[in-house]
């Protein structure tokens, strides 16, 4: 009787095992290294599951590079595979992970990944004489105020970025502790005189733009890069602040680039203002402050600091204003979907400034009105997608397109924004040489850049094929730009002019412009 108790048992255990395995999926399949083949053991292979109740399912790959996951529950997962030392190659688009679906009883077993060995970038950092440098911070830029991975030099001032991918990349070097509104320099008597150094790009630049770029290949170690740090003059940039209460406390001064700004003290009780050290280069200038809880800022104005000082900056308190406007549309088509509220923005393009936003409902007169709106220049943007601002006409005058140039105020004037829905579109398809090139990366830029608001991307499909539609008029520039570069991002085309390609698109034109992309980095 225990026997057949026994056998019954394990009857209902195997069919209970039967039914779960029916119910569940598996999913087998191996990872290799890229360039080798062999196998890439103790690789992380992990199944990620969507949605909050959503199952996460790892495994190991084994000594001969294969793993196996059972009791897997349906669903679309996310798939990838890590290891210390690699990256995983992926498809069209360049995704992280691969999509796997899986149903009740699939036995999945033909998943392969492939990891590609990262590299490496090493060299020194030097000053003028040729002399190490420790305790330099070395980094890699990857765009204009973009810094992502770091090292700092030892005492014979070598450094190592490592685990990067194939590419093109810009590395420089900065001193600690020399910082933008630091003292003035020191007062010597011996004849000598105090040195500073700028943050400096290999080989020997001081701006991003200039800086040569160290193309690294899959797994590649490069080595023997030497950046040998600038001399700069101790400049000085001072002037007044007017229009600022004498008793305001708190006051800084903020020197504002594309991607963000530096801010730093330095306005006297007398309002006037004196910084040294700021780095070479181009900014937008202004003083702000909070008066309690209103964030207050002067009109920014231009100012390029170079090799000498920079002296009787005027910063002008210019007060809010309140600005009524009437949108005009071009056509019919331009006009907002009748079911939804409109509402016309504005957004700050100057860097530097308290991040400000104004935004109005426009009324069925077409008419609305901005308050409080401080001095500086801004973006006219539109809450629907169906037209485009043309132009704006600030008082008598209108400029094309959709900044409005505030920075000394509205001064009563009313504003007219032109809407059209005259948009045009480009498309084509991009080659690696003969061949089309699936996931590439295109960045279009308008020739006005003013901020990144005026750069579009997109991607290639699997042909190679791309299109942009929803083009507002005007000269642009584009190009297949690489994954990892976000120059383009800040305006910045500079490294693929072998390759770029300038348009015109008139109202409603329908652009087809082929593209060539470099060769990828092995």
């Amino acid at each position: 009787m225990r026997a057949l108790r026994s056998s019954c048992g394990l009857l209902i255990a195997a069919a209970a095992l039967a039914q779960t395995r029916s119910e569940t999926a598996s999913l087998q399949g191996s990872v290799t290294h890229s360039v080798t083949g062999a196998p890439v053991p103790r690789a992380h292979i992990v199944l990620r599951g969507a949605g909050p109740d959503a199952k996460s399912y790892g495994a190991l790959a084994t000594a001969e590079g294969k793993f196996s996951i059972e009791g897997i529950v349906p669903g679309t997962y996310q798939a990838s595979a890590e290891r210390a030392g690699f990256y995983m190659l992926t498809g069209p688009g360049g995704r992280a992970t691969v999509d796997v679906t899986l149903r009740a009883g699939d036995k999945k077993d033909d998943l392969k990944f492939r990891l590609a060995p990262l590299g490496s970038i090493s060299g020194r950092v030097v000053d003028a004489d040729g002399e190490p440098v420790d305790g330099a911070a070395v980094t890699i830029e990857i765009g204009p105020g973009y810094s992502t991975i770091r090292d700092t030099t030892d005492d014979k001032g070598r450094f190592r970025l490592g685990d990067l991918r194939p590419g093109k990349y810009r590395v420089k070097a900065a001193l600690p502790g020399v910082l933008p509104g630091s003292p003035p320099p020191e007062i010597r008597t011996d004849g000598t005189k105090e040195v500073r150094y700028a943050p400096t790009f290999f080989a020997g630049v001081t701006d991003y733009r200039s800086a040569t770029r160290i193309e690294l290949g899959t797994g590649a170690e490069v080595g023997g890069i030497e950046i040998r740090l600038m001399r700069v003059p101790m400049v000085r940039v001072s002037g007044r602040v007017v229009g600022v209460p004498p008793e305001q406390r708190g006051v800084e001064l903020a020197f504002g680039q594309t991607t963000g700004a530096r801010a730093m003290s330095g306005m006297k009780k007398d309002g006037t203002f004196e910084v040294w050290n700021v780095d070479p280069g181009k900014y937008f200038l202004t003083a702000r402050w909070f008066n309690g809880n209103q964030r207050m800022q002067t009109a920014p104005v231009n100012v390029e600091i170079g090799e000498s000082n920079l002296d009787n900056i005027e910063l002008r308190v210019i007060p809010p204003s309140d600005i009524s406007g009437q949108v005009v549309f071009e056509d019919e088509q331009a006009r907002p979907p009748a079911q939804k509220p409109a509402k016309v923005e504005l957004g700050t393009v100057d860097p530097g400034m308290f991040v400000d936003r104004a935004a109005s409902d426009v009324g069925a007169d077409a008419t609305f009105q901005w308050n409080g709106v401080r001095a500086a220049r801004y973006r006219v943007m539109l809450s629907w997608t169906s037209g485009y601002v043309k132009a704006v006409t600030l008082g008598s005058n209108q400029v094309v397109g959709n900044v409005l140039n505030l920075r000394e105020g509205a001064g009563g004037a009313a504003v007219t924004v032109l809407v059209s829905s005259a948009f045009g579109s480009i498309s084509g398809t991009v080659f690696e040489g003969d061949n089309p090139a699936a996931g590439a990366r295109i960045a279009l830029l308008r020739d006005d850049f003013v901020s990144l608001g005026d750069v579009t991307f997109t991607m290639t499909d699997g042909v190679g094929a791309y299109r942009i539609d929803k083009v507002r008029p005007g000269k642009y520039r584009i190009a297949a730009v690489e994954e990892n570069d976000n120059g383009p991002r800040a305006g910045n085309l500079d490294d693929y002019e072998d390759i770029l390609a300038r348009v015109e698109v008139g109202a409603r034109d329908k652009v087809t412009k082929d593209l060539k992309r470099h060769a990828a980095v092995r």
